[in-house]
């Protein structure tokens, strides 16, 4: 049998097309990107140049629908990989690697991170028990009269009840304990104090009046209080009675430092009270045995401290404490006091 024509050899045939190899309407409108699909002037035209009998025949090998939109694949096509390694489906029973996102789930792991952040806590707390400074302690040890014919002045104006006053410059001994291991300075020391009657005592005591009456007389323990003098105010105003300042103190590190200084000791009638109910006055006087034995009597003090590493900090330290003290004047000084006093109350009639 003979051969075509060379012509006729090669001819090119126009597949033909079935209906049914056309993409429906419903593909047309959910998917615009369709490749054998295209919108030209309103007209539907075929692309021929990938017919349609290489696309798949099987719905699991279909390409996924992008959507138009958001142009990511549709929920409804599945987009795990159809590669020869098969697709794991035990997703839920693969072990996290953490637990509530921030402690690893691994036995050992969770011991590192344990182990790791106790280490930084405990590195942190070592550096700040040595290098954060921590505040010295302050107490007084002492307040006595150096001398007390040069430091203690009395001194009164005869025109007016009220204008006694008692002057000394008392030495106070104090001690600083530094916990820290690094020195400290201390810019200045201000030491306030006010004398703390006891008015338990005073109240069953002779009254200021009886004791500068009694107060030259052999038998002192007759001296009772008569409800007929004034006692004591129990509504008077709390009043400083002295004031001394330090300055340039160098505490040692992890030692105790002890030094003093001079509290400038003024009286002076209570001005809420007048000389002969103030408590301070009657505590000063029966403390020191005008009317009776010498017994301690009460001081109150505030140390206030100016110390420029709490000082950036916006801290100042202070000190508040009672201190129980003997009376400091002798008994030239005290007579002094009750003679001064009597010659005040001594007055004629109609002075202040």
């Amino acid at each position: 049998m003979n051969p075509p024509p060379a012509t006729q050899r090669y001819q090119y045939v126009q597949p033909t097309m079935h209906r049914s190899m056309l993409p429906t309407f419903q593909e047309q409108r959910s998917d615009p990107f369709h490749p054998l699909y295209s919108s030209t002037n309103s007209s539907t035209v075929l692309n021929l140049q990938e017919p349609s009998w290489k696309r798949s025949h099987t719905e699991s090998t279909k390409s996924p629908k992008i959507s138009p939109v958001s142009r990511k694949p549709s929920s409804s096509v599945s987009t795990k990989s159809s590669s020869s390694i098969p697709y794991s489906t035990n997703d839920s029973k693969k072990s996290k690697p953490y637990m509530c996102r921030c402690v690893p789930e691994s036995p050992l792991k969770r011991t590192v991170c344990v182990g790791s952040i106790a280490v930084i806590l405990l590195t942190l707390s070592l550096v700040a028990y040595i290098f954060v400074p921590k505040p010295p302690t302050f107490s007084v040890e002492s307040i006595t009269l150096p001398d007390s014919s040069s430091n203690f002045q009395i001194s009164s104006g005869l025109s007016d009840i009220n204008s006694l006053s008692i002057s000394a410059n008392l030495r106070v001994s104090f001690s600083f304990d530094n916990p820290n291991k690094f020195p400290i300075k201390v810019n200045q020391l201000k030491l306030t104090a006010q004398l703390a009657p006891d008015f338990n005592q005073l109240q069953s005591s002779p009254s200021i009046q009886q004791m500068i009456n009694f107060s030259e007389t052999n038998n002192k323990s007759s001296a009772v209080n008569n409800n007929n003098m004034a006692v004591v105010s129990h509504d008077a105003k709390e009043q400083q009675a002295g004031l001394g300042i330090k300055s340039d103190l160098e505490l040692l590190p992890k030692q105790q430092t002890s030094s003093d200084l001079q509290l400038n000791f003024n009286y002076t009638p209570n001005p809420s009270t007048g000389l002969l109910k103030d408590p301070a006055l009657a505590e000063i006087l029966q403390a020191c045995g005008v009317a009776g034995q010498r017994r301690p009597m009460s001081l109150q003090y505030t140390a206030t401290t100016n110390i420029d590493i709490f000082k950036q900090f916006g801290y100042v330290p202070s000190f508040s404490n009672t201190i129980q003290l003997n009376c400091p004047f002798d008994d030239a000084s005290v007579s002094s006091i009750v003679q001064t006093i009597k010659s005040i109350l001594n007055l004629p009639p109609g002075s202040p």
